[in-house]
């Protein structure tokens, strides 16, 4: 009888080291992804942010009863989007 409750105390004990594992596993992961969106709220934020300085510059530069108001406010903002060349990309030689 003290072999089988030993055996079944070994078994649990695998187990338990196993789940142990687990959760380590799994702590790291919601560690990762955590970092992942805080770094897509932060650019999600810059978005936002470059969003509104290029419709304040228009609303600067175009009255709001200019005929073609609406055409311009479409390419105005494509300047937003528009990719920028980083400076580490660029080649001097």
């Amino acid at each position: 009888m003290l072999k089988e409750v030993e055996k079944k105390d070994v078994e649990l004990s695998k187990q338990l080291d196993k789940r142990i594992a687990e959760k380590t596993e799994i702590i790291m992961k919601m560690t990762e992804v955590t970092e992942k969106i805080m770094k897509a709220k932060q650019e999600i934020a810059e978005v936002v942010d470059s969003e509104r300085k290029i419709t304040s510059e228009f609303e600067m530069l175009v009255p709001s009863n200019h005929p073609n108001r609406a055409q311009l406010l479409n390419s105005y903002k494509k300047k937003g989007h528009r990719k920028k060349v980083q400076p580490s990309t660029l080649s001097l030689f």
